[in-house]
């Protein structure tokens, strides 16, 4: 098994058929290890700054957490939406048949829109995306399916359904908000103790 994965808890269900599944619950710990990804901006020709560090505080399960800072440096009106994107930079395959990704994120009330990343078997690209309002630690979960939508190219549907196996494809900051908001101010995010729930064959 890959060595960024910790397998935290696994419990035995019955589904009620021929084939029993397994619930499984694991950490990719890699996450708070800036080596771990590959990042840059985009569009490319994007104004503004950004850094990433392991750090020690403020910590809340895993022994680091991943400081992420950043600037949407625009021009005064400017309207175009910018964001930084953090690919792994390995291919990471999930597990069996992924059924909630939730990660823990400090806040510092910048309205930045943190966006998990997936990439099903057909390639086609999809995203589950949250606000980050709030000052502190919060649990953020999303729902495999359910909460993910295509954001990928038009010219590369195939069916806009989440199709098993999927990879971690990445995670994004985004500058966009709703009725057109932009972020100005520098800001600062940490994650901490991501975790896949998954379904694997018994």
């Amino acid at each position: 098994m890959r060595k960024y994965i910790m397998i935290l808890l696994a419990v035995c269900l019955s589904l009620g058929n021929a084939q029993n599944e397994q619930i499984t619950k694991y950490t990719i710990e890699d996450i708070t290890n800036p080596d771990f990804w590959t990042w840059g901006w985009c569009p490319d020709n994007s104004v503004g700054n950004s850094s990433f560090e392991k750090v020690e505080e403020p910590i809340l399960k895993d022994k680091y957490s991943l400081s992420v800072k950043y600037h949407f440096d625009h021009k005064l009106g400017e309207k175009n939406s910018d964001f930084i994107f953090l690919t792994p930079k390995k291919n990471l395959e999930l597990l069996g048949k992924p059924t909630k990704i939730s990660v823990w994120i400090y806040g510092n009330e910048s309205n930045v829109i943190f966006q998990i990343v997936l990439k099903d078997k057909d390639k086609e690209i999809f995203g589950a995306k949250t606000d980050v309002r709030w000052k502190g630690w919060q649990k953020v979960e999303f729902i495999i399916p359910n909460d993910f939508n295509f954001i990928g190219n038009p010219q590369d549907v195939i069916n806009k359904k989440i199709d098993f196996p999927i990879n971690l494809q990445g995670i994004t900051l985004g500058d966009w908000a709703a009725g057109g908001f932009v972020i100005k101010e520098p800001g600062i995010i940490y994650l901490n103790h991501l975790v896949i729930t998954t379904l694997i064959e018994d």
